[in-house]
């Protein structure tokens, strides 16, 4: 799932200017575990979100794109995160 319901040539990676990296990671919790699915939760709910900015008056992700990643383990979110910043974007990390 991608975060945001936007028009595909918003989601292109070459074009976009954030990257979401979603990370389900749980690895200390003893009780009420389930911090893994919230990177999922939040990609979810972002189907749901006004992507009209008031305020601005326009769409906000028409001025640079999102790209989501698919979910990352997270030995593997430092060389991703590398590559992010060498392309010139910004990376947006969604962890549990």
């Amino acid at each position: 799932m991608d975060f945001l319901d936007v028009l595909p040539q918003y989601k292109d990676y070459k074009t976009a200017k954030f990257v979401i990296v979603p990370v389900p990671h749980e690895a200390t919790t003893t009780y009420g575990k389930g911090a893994k699915q919230g990177p999922d939760a939040i990609l979810a709910a972002s189907q749901h979100l006004e992507e009209f900015d008031q305020e601005l008056n326009f769409e906000t992700y028409r001025q640079g794109g999102v790209h989501t990643f698919k979910p990352h383990a997270l030995n593997q979110l430092a060389g991703s995160l590398d590559k992010i910043l060498a392309a010139g974007k910004v990376p947006v990390v969604l962890g549990g």
